[in-house]
């Protein structure tokens, strides 16, 4: 049922593929104080009007007992030519929408594998989105 309030999403997931995994465990606990990151890639389709994100992830404890790595890409479509639009989707919805798949694969991965599981605290991904953007020579308008 659509009410008046609500639109049809211009910009939309359409899945993801986590397409490299790599975990190091050196010690028999992994380390109270982590450190992650995320290195950004976006590529568009025109003619499809889709995007591919790229997020490129890793996660290391300070004593170097974990050294985690992913590489997960999510696939979305858009409805609209203005790139000024899909500027705020892409730089901040789509990691946005990657992110809690990340948390979850993360934790699930390392639960299987007879650690504590990592659980990634929530992150505001205005800095990857910012980044994405420079990476791809678009600028926030």
């Amino acid at each position: 049922m659509k009410t008046e309030n609500t639109k049809t999403a211009r910009f939309r997931m359409q899945g993801y593929l986590i397409t490299n995994t790599s975990i190091r465990l050196t010690g028999n606990e992994i380390g109270e104080d982590m450190e992650f990151g995320i290195a950004p890639e976006g590529v568009f389709n025109e003619a499809e009007k889709a995007f591919l994100l790229t997020l490129n992830v890793v996660a290391k404890d300070k004593e170097q007992n974990l050294d985690l790595s992913l590489t997960i890409k999510g696939m979305f479509e858009y409805d609209t030519d203005d790139m000024n639009e899909l500027i705020p989707y892409i730089s901040m919805n789509a990691p946005a929408i990657m992110f809690p798949y990340i948390r979850a694969y993360i934790s699930n991965i390392t639960a299987l594998g007879g650690t504590q599981p990592i659980i990634l605290p929530t992150l505001n991904v205005e800095g990857v989105g910012l980044e994405l953007l420079e990476k791809m020579g678009l600028t926030k308008k």
